[in-house]
């Protein structure tokens, strides 16, 4: 797992038909994590970038949570494909319109667009019971 994946450790090449991830200093391969017996990779550690980094990575900041770190990359992923897709800083989403990118570029968006790139909501403080927060619904099936 790489466990750092962010838009400035990839890297194009052949005129941006080849990407590749640079930085591997936080990179673990799976024989350094605890294996279990139904094949999962789990790991307490908690490192990498915060605005990237998955929310169980986050809540090991906190506490001692053991969490997937390739499911983790691949949110890290997801969130580098929204900042693609609607280029702007997530830690700055408080501070701007819901839409700024596309204010800007004066550009219409349908519903479905609009509720997907929409700023997520502010997660619960460290400590609490946070299963049914909506950026955790569905991480155990990744």
């Amino acid at each position: 797992a790489h466990r750092d994946v962010k838009l400035s450790n990839a890297l194009l090449f052949e005129g941006g038909k080849l990407l590749k991830l640079a930085d591997l200093g936080l990179a673990v391969h799976s024989s350094q994590c605890q294996c279990m017996e139904d094949g999962a990779v789990l790991t307490r550690e908690s490192v990498g970038t915060a605005s990237t980094a998955a929310p169980e990575v986050i809540e090991a900041y906190h506490a001692v949570v053991w969490h997937c770190p390739f499911t983790a990359d691949a949110w890290s992923l997801g969130v580098c494909t929204l900042t693609l897709l609607a280029p702007r800083e997530f830690d700055e989403a408080e501070n701007r319109p819901a839409f700024y990118p596309f204010t800007v570029a004066d550009v219409n968006m349908d519903e479905d667009f609009a509720a997907f790139v929409a700023p997520p909501p502010p997660l619960p403080p460290p400590g609490l019971n946070q299963s049914n927060h909506p950026l955790h619904h569905g991480i155990d099936q990744l």
